[in-house]
């Protein structure tokens, strides 16, 4: 009897250390306000001085339901399918390659399946005349992020993302020319 209750003690121990694991994210709020705050928290460092990035000259609203592929690369079939609410903050000149986007997935949706659709579907030449820098696409819990931007503002965003989300699946990343 002994022995069992010695055995149940050691499982019941061995379960609750493990019960706080798992990817937690510390995104709150809606899709704007969280790439507001993206927004808001963007600092670079240069030598060893930590100032603020200015994000000016963006417009930050829900994806418009008409141009769902432009915006997140996902078709609209799939994003009806797969996206609970979305938000995007895009340069509102466009000689500034800048767009950035917050997904939240449906509950039971895999949002690494999701963002591997962002990332193959995205179309960092649609400014035809401007490139961004690159593309990034990663996830935290339910949320996906995307973002292709200029030297400047996308190492900062993604800082901010990834300082902001806790934890974080693995970045997705290619050069502003898709390769």
């Amino acid at each position: 009897m002994k022995k069992i209750v010695c055995s149940l003690l050691v499982l019941v121990l061995a379960l609750g250390m493990f019960a706080g694991c798992g990817a937690k994210t510390n995104l709150e709020g809606t899709p704007i306000e969280i790439l507001e705050q993206f927004n808001a928290n963007a600092t670079t460092e240069v030598g060893g001085v930590v100032t603020p990035v200015e994000i000016n000259g963006v417009v930050t609203e829900e994806i418009p339901a008409d141009n769902v592929e432009y915006f997140t690369g996902l078709t609209e079939e799939d994003y009806e399918k797969y996206i609970e609410s979305g938000a995007r903050s895009d340069a509102m000149i466009t000689v500034n390659p800048h767009s950035m986007v917050i997904l939240k997935v449906k509950d039971g949706v895999d949002a690494v399946e999701v963002a591997k659709k962002v990332f193959d579907g995205i179309n960092p030449r649609r400014w035809i005349c401007v490139q961004p820098a690159g593309v990034y696409v990663n996830t935290s819990e339910d949320y996906i992020f995307m973002i292709m931007s200029n030297d400047e503002w996308m190492p900062s965003l993604i800082n901010a993302f990834e300082t902001l989300s806790g934890d974080i699946g693995e970045a997705l990343e290619k050069d502003g020319e898709g390769k």
